[in-house]
């Protein structure tokens, strides 16, 4: 599924005791398609619109007090996109679901790092 919106995620600090971000870089193109079908099966295309394509950076940190809090920072800057409703519960789902995976891989290594050192 990541595959719906290009995603950028990656760590832009290594110092562990700061937050780290990253980015998701999402395009819009809007399309619109106005047909007409007789009932004998005949279909004639009357217009076939592509707007522009709009590109958006969101940074978004790695860190967050909570999953909830993750969720809720993620859906607000979403929002601000002004996208289909459709579209804005999968984007920000994604996007939730990238950051928690790339936040985990994280402090998998972080754990990792200090363990090796304790031993």
């Amino acid at each position: 599924m990541h595959s719906s919106f290009h995603s950028l995620l990656t760590q832009t600090d290594t110092d562990p005791s700061s937050n780290p971000s990253g980015s998701f870089e999402v395009r819009v193109k809007e399309r619109y398609i106005l047909k007409f079908q007789s009932d004998d099966g005949v279909e004639v295309v009357l217009e076939d619109i592509t707007s522009l394509e709009f590109r958006f950076v969101l940074s978004i940190p790695l860190h967050f007090p909570s999953p909830q809090a993750r969720t809720v920072y993620i859906k607000d800057i979403v929002s601000s996109l002004n996208l289909d409703p459709h579209v804005y519960e999968l984007v920000s789902g994604e996007m939730t679901e990238v950051v928690a995976e790339t936040l985990a891989k994280t402090k998998g290594k972080e754990d990792a790092c200090c363990t090796s050192y304790q031993s």
